[in-house]
């Protein structure tokens, strides 16, 4: 990798050597030249005065150069992983898998329907409280589920039928718009100890 060229320019006098600003422009670096040698015919003290008069320009061109070879060069790096990262080939997203139990033929014969709607979610509610059940024979329901505002699921209680569930899924839905996410808590709660009282009942008596 080539090393970047430099230009400046010396202005040698008794008492001291007056250097010019570095810059990688030519022409930049020509006009300091020409600032300089214009102080050769001067005296020394004029000479001196000219250069401290003429100095804190020519730095700020200088500086002002290199910030903008910078923020050249920064936009080119941008550029340049923008295209790579556009050119390379993408990644497919990994699948979620399927659960086995919940294939589309399964649910179709459960409740009617290939795929839940939006909402709905089929759950184990007494392997979610600890019953032992085996999933493969465990009792399976809907919950309404509802999105919270800080992202939190809401599951509303147990239904045996894809109809209670959007029943549910709508009512807590206009509590949720009305009376917020703590409401919604509240209401099923209320009622999530009857309706696992009502699944165990029809356990013990219909299984």
């Amino acid at each position: 990798m080539a090393l970047p060229l430099y230009y400046y320019s010396v202005l040698s006098t008794r008492t001291k050597n007056l250097v010019t600003p570095s810059s990688r422009v030519l022409a930049t670096a020509l006009r300091f030249w020409s600032i300089a040698n214009g102080l050769r015919a001067q005296d020394p003290a004029a000479r001196l005065r000219g250069w401290n008069e003429a100095k804190p320009a020519m730095v700020a061109e200088a500086v002002a150069e290199r910030e903008e070879r910078k923020a050249r060069t920064g936009r080119r790096r941008r550029l340049w992983m923008a295209l790579v990262q556009a050119l390379r080939p993408k990644k497919e997203p990994k699948r979620k898998k399927q659960n086995p139990y919940q294939t589309p033929a399964m649910l179709k014969k459960r409740w009617g329907v290939h795929r839940l709607p939006p909402g709905i979610a089929e759950v184990c509610p007494f392997s979610e409280t600890g019953a032992g059940e085996d999933e493969a024979s465990a009792t399976r329901c809907l919950r309404a589920v509802l999105r919270g505002q800080n992202g939190e699921e809401i599951s509303g209680q147990p239904r045996v039928s894809l109809v209670a569930a959007k029943k549910d899924w709508q009512r807590l839905r206009k509590l949720q718009e009305k009376a917020g996410d703590d409401a919604v808590r509240d209401a099923v709660a209320s009622a999530e100890m009857q309706a696992m009282t009502d699944l165990m009942m029809n356990q013990l008596f219909f299984n």
